[in-house]
């Protein structure tokens, strides 16, 4: 009988033990998993770091794009332009700093500085009609000093997209925010580079007809002013000719009476020597 209660109590002492120990683990386990899990938390949340395009801002109007340099050079110069502006502005790459190959950027760029009046300017939060009433270009310049556009560049229609660069035309591949659509504006930019081809043609052939009718204008202005002076120089030949006629002709006149003279005085002789 004391044998057999020295037995349950080993029983209960080993399974106790067993239950405490494998609590512990399990706790220990639970502990270290914790701060793994909200390391990965952290990850996920935390925002890519990149380089910037533009001043980092934040409102109304300012519009923020992750860009890829998928073009294949380095970039040195970004800016863009509205409707409203004449010209382009400045770099808006920080100084000294390029785009490089295969680079991710934040680009931002703050719509507000528009030239336009107030008039014009829509309500606050109409971000779409304010994107059909200006369009924004991006003018990409190259470390080979060659610049192309990015016409009318989607701004209030992407979050992230790749600049490419082939057939002489940059473009840029993206995710449209409106239609979740993957598009490209390869074919905008080819038909734009030769609509501009077109309308370069026709401005040099038109220069080359302006430029053939000046001078076949000038030809003919040459043309009659050489008749004319020729025209000139055989009239003042003829009057001088004229007037060489007339002198000899005054010259005979003159020189007539003296000649008759003689004659007058030899008759007179003849007459005193008559026999009476």
């Amino acid at each position: 009988m004391k044998k057999r209660a020295l037995s349950v109590l080993g029983m209960v002492v080993l399974v106790s033990g067993s239950m405490l120990f494998g609590g512990c683990t399990k706790a220990d386990k639970t502990v270290e998993n914790e701060p793994v899990e909200k390391k990965e938390e952290k990850q996920e949340v935390q925002e890519e770091v990149l380089a910037l395009i533009g001043t980092e801002a934040e409102g109304e109007g300012i519009y923020k794009v992750i860009l890829e340099n998928k073009t294949g050079k380095e970039i040195v110069g970004v800016s863009v332009k509205d409707s409203s502006m004449s010209d382009y502005p400045g770099n808006m790459l920080p100084e000294g700093e390029v785009f490089t190959i295969d680079e991710r950027r934040y680009l931002y760029y703050d719509s507000t500085t528009s030239d336009q009046t107030e008039d014009v300017r829509p309500e606050a939060g109409a971000e779409d009609e304010k994107l059909l009433e200006m369009q924004m270009d991006v003018q990409l310049t190259f470390a080979d000093a060659t610049m192309l556009v990015l016409t009318a560049f989607p701004f209030g229609d992407i979050e992230e997209g790749q600049v490419c660069l082939e057939d002489d035309v940059a473009f840029i591949q993206y995710k449209s925010l409106s239609t979740e659509e993957a598009l490209s504006t390869k074919e905008a930019e080819l038909a734009i580079k030769a609509a501009a081809e077109e309308a370069q043609r026709q401005a040099e052939e038109a220069a080359a007809a302006e430029a053939q009718r000046q001078a076949e204008e000038a030809a003919e202005a040459q043309r009659q002013a050489e008749a004319a002076a020729e025209a000139q120089r055989q009239a003042e030949t003829a009057a001088a000719a004229q007037r060489q006629q007339q002198q000899k002709k005054q010259q005979a006149q003159q020189q007539q009476p003296s000649q008759q003279a003689p004659d007058n005085s030899d008759d007179g002789c003849v007459n005193d020597g008559l026999v009476y």
